[in-house]
């Protein structure tokens, strides 16, 4: 926890890199379209 503190007090996590988009070729997604596409793996099964 004092790891995660120091990163984010130092500015550390302000930062947002191209990292995804150089690996993957193509533009990352907004994690809503992502929950959006894959909705039916974040619900419960009917057998639980």
């Amino acid at each position: 926890m004092i790891g995660i503190y120091t990163t984010v007090r130092l500015g550390f996590a302000g930062r947002v890199s191209r990292d995804v988009e150089s690996l993957l070729g193509c533009e990352p997604i907004p994690l809503e379209r992502f929950v959006a596409d894959y909705a039916d793996a974040f619900e419960r099964s009917q057998a639980e």
